[in-house]
């Protein structure tokens, strides 16, 4: 089965190609949410304009993210993994309290992306720290977020994204513990 794994992460975002349930290619790009925030200008809850400013940023972060992968080519699935992924997860959820065996395996369709999106930067900080899912930490990192994902998503050409609460670390870990025979 072939795969694309996303991982986005506060100062960064990996892809990783996925062929035949092993890993192939791998690439790192300095876009992160929180890169984002910090370069982001906006008041709380974002105006439109603010949020057209937002969208221009993560197409900007898609395309970098994507350019530095190269070909992409005959993918089935597209996972995430890591915080924004799982939060998101998590809200769709309404999650009163963390659950990563009801995270893991969660399907998130575009459509409720641009539904949670549409949820969360409606609200000022304060409401969406309140929201069912979403850790408080979290509260402000989530609309760029949200927004990467979504631009990701449809910059590679996926309706769908299956989350994973496993991280790269895990991955790696176990990779390693397979070549030496474990």
């Amino acid at each position: 089965r072939n795969a694309l794994i996303v991982d986005i992460g506060g100062g960064s975002t990996e892809l990783i190609v996925v062929s035949d349930e092993a890993p192939g290619s791998a690439v790192s790009a300095p876009v992160g949410v929180v890169r984002m925030l910090e370069a982001w200008e906006h008041s709380d809850p974002p105006s439109p304009e603010q949020l057209r400013t937002l969208i221009a940023m993560a197409d900007k972060a898609a395309a970098e993210v994507i350019g530095a992968a190269g070909p992409l080519h005959n993918k089935t699935v597209l996972i995430g993994t890591a915080g924004t992924i799982c939060s998101l997860a998590a809200v769709d959820l309404g999650l009163e309290v963390y659950d990563p065996v009801k995270v893991h395996g969660r399907k998130l369709d575009l459509a409720r992306l641009e539904s949670i999106r549409d949820e969360l930067t409606e609200k000022p900080l304060g409401q969406r720290a309140r929201t069912p899912g979403l850790e408080r930490e979290r509260a402000d990192l989530i609309v760029p977020g949200v927004m990467l994902t979504i631009r990701l998503m449809t910059a590679l050409g996926f309706s769908e994204i299956t989350v994973s609460n496993h991280g790269l670390l895990e991955g790696v870990l176990l990779g390693l513990a397979r070549q030496e025979g474990f």
